[in-house]
């Protein structure tokens, strides 16, 4: 998402649309600062902490462009505080098709419009439900870092001369909340003295267990987190990019795909909902219904280079034209357009609905869906039997990395920015496997 932004930003300085400035609840990364000062562009971070910085900048905006996903802090400011009369629009940059990342029936109507970054949201439980006035009230735009930057690297890519081996590579977070558990096992299913494999992305705990028990046996380079322009080199050398995500993952319109794709890398992917939606089968990738699929369209594509360039071509035709970083200007520029034609108003919180500041743990059953229910039942149980009943069923949830993940939105998310609350340690606690 820090990608998309910032290319957007310096998409927009240069062609001077609007006068953008920055603000951020946490502390931004060094990177995007550095960034922020080279194109001009004025930042404030931590503003989660001081409400007079953030009041002050949301009132002499024309527009406040919130970059929404299930995060602690952004939930409890959206929930708790009353910010000034304002327009507001609200940019998902999840999905929302499953708890914990998903989309609440307060969020979809905060804002004075709802935009999607996939259409695929709109199929999500709780948008079906809304009233048509409401829901004519959101739309959706690509999000991206524009694929425009690729052409000089596409063009290596074309010329390359290593064609000794197949190399297969994944780039991305190397978090099993994203990447598919049965990575290291698809590698071992492929390899051969034919074969390169190369990994690309910051490394998780479990990853680097993982990669230290199987990936002597491979013909494999981790990488770890690396530049951009050395990112792009080295995927420009890729054959086929090897992109198998968990079920029901977090991601909308992935920046890796859009850019391998570009890049002319053929992407060979699982039937998820994104990944189905983003490419067509045996048009521009191979989609597979199965890990033993995915394997058997792998083995198909190290044996079949004619079918590699074909797709490869197709994938880079259908990038260009998907994925350029002035239509999603472009878009946006529609939008504010529009946004500003209706007056400032204040958008109604929780709190006021309530009547009282929400604690910190409803802050996060109120983020929730579908499963907001049984940590509600655990809360409010009086007898301990009934407390234990509903801790098993909320220890259940410890199997899936997203739920036991320390970020992506888990109870342990929420926790870590809200230690005093005792509820979200116990489903910390519940929830990571620790009890």
């Amino acid at each position: 998402m820090g990608s998309v932004i910032r290319g957007y930003l310096d998409f927009e300085k240069k062609n001077k649309n609007h006068n953008h400035k920055v603000a951020s609840l946490d502390v931004l990364n060094p990177e995007s600062k550095k960034f922020l000062d080279l194109i001009g562009i004025e930042w404030e971070d931590e503003c989660y902490f001081d409400k007079h910085s953030l009041d002050m900048l949301v009132s002499n905006s024309d527009v406040v462009l919130i970059h929404w996903w299930n995060h602690p802090l952004l939930q409890e400011l959206l929930m708790n505080r009353e910010l000034p009369e304002s327009r507001i629009i609200l940019w998902s940059h999840i999905s929302g098709n499953a708890d914990p990342n998903s989309f609440s029936d307060y969020i979809l109507n905060f804002p004075d419009k709802m935009v999607f970054t996939t259409p695929l949201s709109f199929a999500t439980g709780n948008h079906k439900q809304r009233s048509d006035v409401k829901a004519n009230n959101t739309t959706f735009i690509w999000s991206t870092t524009g694929v425009e930057k690729l052409i000089e690297f596409k063009t290596s890519n074309e010329n390359s001369a290593n064609t000794q081996k197949v190399r297969i590579g994944y780039v991305g977070n190397l978090d099993y909340t994203k990447l598919h558990q049965n990575f290291f096992d698809v590698c071992k299913q492929i390899s051969g003295p034919d074969i390169s494999f190369t990994v690309i992305g910051p490394p998780t705990t479990q990853f680097n267990l993982d990669l230290k028990k199987y990936g002597q046996s491979l013909d494999l380079e981790a990488t770890g987190y690396i530049p951009e322009f050395q990112k792009f080199r080295l995927m420009s050398e890729f054959d086929i990019l090897l992109y198998p995500l968990a079920r029901n993952h977090y991601g909308t319109c992935d920046q890796v795909l859009q850019e391998a794709m570009a890049l002319g890398v053929v992407p060979v992917v699982l039937n998820n909902e994104m990944e189905s939606y983003m490419i067509t089968n045996r048009v521009d990738g191979l989609i597979a219904n199965s890990i033993e699929e995915l394997v058997e369209n792998l083995k198909e594509l190290i044996a079949n280079k004619k079918l590699r360039e074909t797709l490869g071509i197709n994938a880079s035709t259908s990038s260009f034209k998907k994925y350029l970083i002035s239509s999603m200007s472009e878009s946006w520029n529609i939008e504010f357009s529009a946004l500003m034609e209706k007056p400032k108003r204040v958008h109604a919180t929780l709190a006021s609905r309530f009547g009282r500041i929400l604690e910190p743990n409803e802050v996060f059953m109120h983020s929730l869906s579908t499963y907001a229910g049984v940590f509600e039942l655990h809360k409010n149980a009086v007898e301990p039997h009934q407390k234990q009943i509903w801790a098993s069923q909320i220890s259940c949830l410890s199997g899936s990395p997203k739920w036991s993940s320390p970020t992506k939105s888990s109870p342990s998310h929420f926790s870590f920015y809200f230690p005093a609350d005792s509820l979200l340690k116990t489903w910390s606690e519940l929830t990571s496997g620790k009890i």
